[in-house]
């Protein structure tokens, strides 16, 4: 109910009083009418970020399978990249190891060989 300020029934204070007060009432409705809209955006942030949350999840769980495949994939990769390096390490020991033996026979050849040398040359024999 709204009085104009020349209602002659009224004291002016009292004119005063309830136009301030339909003022204030006129601003408190537009707050709570304020306050609704922000009730309802929020509400929809709410409902957005549980959507956006639920695609993060879902490209996470994307990412960590992707992640595991490359990961058993370079795993067996490095397992059979071991298992060739360490068949070629053994095969190249086994080469030395005969490569040693030969060197020594025909160290031992070679020696012998420059003794007989000598002897001869002194006429040892």
């Amino acid at each position: 109910m709204t009085l104009l300020k020349d209602d002659a029934s009224c004291h002016p204070d009292e004119r005063e009083d309830r136009v301030m007060s339909d003022s204030i009432e006129t601003r408190i409705a537009r707050i709570e009418s304020d306050v609704q809209h922000i009730k309802a955006d929020t509400a929809d942030l709410r409902v957005e970020l549980r959507r956006t949350n639920d695609k993060i999840d879902g490209v996470r769980d994307g990412l960590t399978k992707r992640i595991d495949s490359v990961r058993d994939e370079l795993t067996k990769k490095i397992d059979d990249f071991h298992k060739e390096l360490t068949g070629k390490i053994d095969s190249l020991k086994d080469t030395l190891h005969s490569l040693t033996l030969w060197a020594l026979l025909l160290y031992f050849t070679l020696a012998g060989g420059l003794l007989t040398v000598i002897a001869r040359a002194f006429k040892w024999i």
